[in-house]
């Protein structure tokens, strides 16, 4: 006979569900604290979004009809996204042939594994950039789960993409789209999120300017025929107005020191050939001597030599003398 499965907690997941329960109450005491002490005079969300929008030429799109365009294009990249909750806020962008939609959304990500069990989640926010083109650039479809394609990538923007390690990117049709990615666990994320925009990417992370010029560099940087983006962040510079002080002094000193150091190397070079001249005629002189002094013992060697030959030569062989006939051999 089949047992009818247990409903009742083991020890270790009573445990693990109280620890949970804990962390999630002193995590709504800490927002609590945040919200109405800590960041009590900080700028409200509509506050900070019309900032945003003088500041960079945005404009808010919060009616349902852009909602629903941005789902719909959004649904091509599932693979990166998953599935998306709630969208917002949402700006954007118009120029010449495309359009730049900068948004947050959320997705439910695993905060807790439980065996046997559903698992806990929990919604976390992502930062998404999408640039819109009016006629298809040509590329292919690419969901980041493989090597840049190439073309329409080069090895700089294969680069500038691996930069952006916040950040996965894919291409498809008229898109192309880039969104910030988990950094930490789901749920440390989560209140991270709450208790800061600066903990992790986002429309009013500080480095949100940066990121968006990033992003739009490396499309700008694709191959293809698709309009050329105007620049998101520029960085405006003062122009500085220092009185520098004169360097005359300076100048005639360092001249009138170059003067003197060539000066000294010129007499230097002039010993230095004067020497090298000496010494060359003092090498000549000592090889001519050496070559006579050779000559003369080569010579004295050969004298004695042939002196030598010629008594050996008179040794073997005497001369010989000449005898007058006898008186016998002359009667006879």
């Amino acid at each position: 006979m089949l047992k009818k499965p247990s409903t009742v907690f083991s020890t270790l997941q009573k445990r693990i569900l109280q620890g949970c329960a804990v962390i999630l109450m002193m995590g709504g005491v800490i927002l609590a604290i945040d919200q109405f002490v800590v960041r009590k005079d900080e700028p409200s969300t509509q506050e900070q979004l019309s900032t945003l929008e003088g500041e960079l030429g945005l404009a808010q799109r919060n009616d349902d009809a852009s909602k629903s365009a941005l789902r719909d294009a959004l649904t091509a990249f599932e693979p990166l996204t998953g599935s998306i909750g709630e969208l917002g806020p949402i700006l954007t962008r118009d120029e010449d042939g495309a359009r730049l939609w900068l948004f947050e959304y959320t997705v439910r990500e695993m905060a807790l594994y439980r065996p046997g069990q559903p698992n806990l989640n929990i919604a976390v926010r992502h930062f998404g950039i999408l640039i819109v083109f009016e006629t298809a650039p040509g590329w292919p479809t690419w969901m980041g789960d493989s090597a840049p394609p190439r073309p329409p990538f080069t090895a700089p923007l294969v680069a500038r993409l691996a930069a952006m390690d916040g950040y996965r990117m894919g291409l498809a049709g008229l898109y192309a789209f880039f969104t910030s990615g988990l950094e930490t666990g789901s749920l440390a994320q989560a209140i991270n999120q709450s208790i800061s925009a600066e903990f992790h990417p986002g429309l009013f992370n500080s480095a949100m300017r940066l990121d968006v010029q990033r992003a739009l560099d490396i499309v700008n940087g694709l191959e293809g025929e698709q309009p050329r983006l105007a620049r998101f962040y520029k960085i405006d510079v003062p122009k500085l107005d220092i009185e520098l002080p004169s360097t005359e002094g300076i100048t005639r000193g360092m001249e009138e020191t170059r003067t003197t150091l060539q000066k000294e190397l010129d007499a230097l070079r002039a010993e230095r050939q004067t020497q090298s001249a000496r010494l060359r005629e003092e090498s000549a002189a000592r090889m001519n001597e050496a070559r006579a002094s050779m000559q003369e013992n080569l010579a004295a060697s050969r004298e004695e030599a042939r002196q030598r030959l010629e008594a050996i030569t008179e040794k073997a062989d005497p001369p010989r003398q000449e005898t007058a006939p006898s008186v016998e051999s002359a009667t006879d």
